[in-house]
């Protein structure tokens, strides 16, 4: 059964209903963003009515209370349209179904809400943006502690691109699917982590997905981040040429530019014909002596 709490208190008119999956619930709106699972609305006289749902995904413990909110309520039912079939074996008649391509915008009220397509844990993931004060609901896309599930059949490649774009959103507060809100400062780096683990994981190599966390971070302009997971690397490493030079483009981004000489130089090292290290050595060292070398 769950239990109805307010989210923050900073979130004025959200409660978070924590079952066997996170669902939210905008009080004044009557909108409910997930159902959790099958018995975890037992105490469904508690809500005041529900007029529209928004589904992260089709998996059970995000949708399978579908059926009991559709009986109590007869709402609208936003969903990817990848989902609608599946919404099938919860009995939702099809007039109820609202299906959703990506990159709508939903309003409800006062809230807007944009859908932004998240295929990846599963083909119909969809994460939903409240863009006035930030909310980002990311279902099962972003992992929120330390437990990192991969459910069979997930597409990894997808998933982790997936992740990177969200990582570029202005948030404020990150409402996932399981585990507690997250807010502030921590979301950027819990997001790129997510993006890291998963691209490495789809790359059969973690270092890898390092590196790619690592760039992520260099592209958010959060330089010492991307320090930080550069020298992950090359700590278990040392001659790592991506990271290497993934590092000094950072460092020459940051006009450190002798460090990134040196980066430059250990790429070259294992790599002679590194045309990339080559050239932008090249900029590093004519930005030490001061020299404009596009001239």
């Amino acid at each position: 059964m769950m239990s109805l709490a307010k989210v923050s208190t900073r979130l004025k008119g959200i409660h978070q209903l924590s079952g066997r999956g996170n669902c939210y619930l905008f009080e004044k709106e009557g909108l409910l963003l997930d159902t959790g699972a099958p018995g975890d609305l037992e105490g469904l006289e508690i809500l005041p009515p529900v007029e529209n749902v928004l589904l992260t995904h089709s998996h059970e413990c995000h949708a399978g209370g579908l059926i009991k909110v559709c009986s109590a309520y007869s709402p609208r039912v936003f969903c990817s349209e990848l989902a609608v079939e599946g919404l099938k074996n919860y009995g939702i008649p099809k007039d109820k179904i609202e299906p959703l391509k990506g990159n709508e915008t939903l309003s409800f009220g006062k809230l807007r809400f944009r859908v932004i397509p998240c295929p990846g844990h599963t083909k119909d993931s969809m994460a939903f943006y409240e863009t006035k004060r930030g909310l980002l609901f990311t279902g099962d896309s972003v992992f929120v502690g330390e437990e990192r599930r991969i459910p069979q059949g997930a597409d990894l490649g997808e998933w982790a691109e997936s992740v990177r774009f969200l990582s570029t959103l202005k948030v404020s507060f990150v409402l996932p699917g399981h585990g507690e809100v997250q807010r502030g400062k921590s979301i950027p780096k819990m997001i790129v982590e997510s993006y890291a683990f998963l691209q490495g994981e789809a790359e059969g190599d973690p270092l890898m997905g390092l590196i790619a966390g690592g760039i992520q971070y260099a592209d958010l302009d959060m330089m010492p981040e991307a320090l930080e997971m550069f020298d992950m690397v090359l700590d278990k490493e040392p001659e790592n040429p991506g990271a290497a030079f993934s590092k000094g483009l950072t460092l020459l981004k940051m006009s450190r530019f002798k460090e990134a000489v040196d980066c430059f130089d250990l790429a070259l090292k294992v790599v002679p014909d590194f045309k990339e290290a080559a050239n932008a050595k090249a900029l590093a060292l004519a930005a030490v002596k001061g020299v404009n070398p596009g001239r």
